[in-house]
This record gives structure tokens, C-alpha cells and sequence, in this order.
């Protein structure tokens, strides 16, 4: 079984970063229901956040914003701690139509690749042994 970790960091905007993450627990049940294990995990300072993604069942760590190059760092390695097959970053401005993700299910669904993804989103295997990728 494939397996994909989601991750979404944020800083202030909450009516944004709600509506996307949303649009990430959407796809994140896409690919699950498609037999592709999935984690998520959202990054940020929000109480209101937290609750937020904790009725959606996706864990909250809460991170202070500045600097901004310690909260992607935390990010990145939290999503590798996961040890999925797969890491996406997904931004806390971002909304994919569905099609997108039925497209990325069929590519994960198929011969294993080092990314999935477009030219506008590329998400990098966890696997540093793998130096190909793959745009569809």
C-alpha cells in the first residue's frame, strides 16, 4: 500500500486556512478511499486552527511563525518522520479541483515513481535513493 503524508503550514488569514485545509482533508480522503494511506499534519499558532483541524482528524502542532525558515524545516521533518512513501507540501492558500487528485491517485496507483504532480505542484518521494522524477 502506497502512503502519502500531507503537511500545511499557516500564519494568520483563518478564514483561508481553513477553507484549505478543507481542500486538504478532501483530498486527503480521496487518496485514502482509493486504498492510499494517508497522514496529515497542519503547522501553526492558532488555537482556533487546532480545534479546527482536530474535528476534521488531522493533527495540529502548534509553531510560532518567526522565523519562517524554522517552521518549514519543522515541517519537512515532521512530514519525514511519518516514513510514507510520499511527502506533499500543501499551502495554506491552496484549493485543487478534484480532478487534480484523481489524476494523482492513478498515478500513485501505478508503478512506483519518485514524484507525482505537475509542474506548478511537485511532491518529492521520501526515498533519497530515487533521483528521477515524473510530471503528469
Amino acid at each position: 500500500m502506497r502512503s502519502v503524508c500531507f503537511f500545511m503550514v499557516y500564519h494568520d488569514r483563518p478564514a483561508l486556512t481553513k477553507m484549505s485545509i478543507d481542500d486538504m482533508s478532501c483530498a486527503m480522503q480521496s487518496l485514502n478511499n482509493a486504498g492510499i494511506n494517508v497522514n496529515g499534519i497542519v503547522i501553526g499558532d492558532s488555537y482556533n486552527i487546532a480545534k479546527f483541524c482536530e474535528k476534521l482528524g488531522i493533527e495540529h502542532e502548534m509553531f510560532e511563525n518567526q522565523p519562517i525558515a524554522d517552521k518549514f524545516t519543522y515541517a519537512w521533518l515532521r512530514a519525514i518522520q511519518k516514513r510514507c512513501d510520499y511527502i506533499c507540501w500543501y499551502g495554506s492558500n491552496n484549493v485543487h479541483h478534484s480532478g487534480y487528485w484523481d489524476v494523482a491517485i492513478e498515478k500513485l496507483m501505478g508503478n512506483k515513481v519518485v514524484t507525482f504532480g505537475t509542474r506548478n505542484c511537485v511532491i518529492m518521494s521520501s526515498d533519497e535513493s530515487q533521483e528521477w522524477g515524473c510530471l503528469f
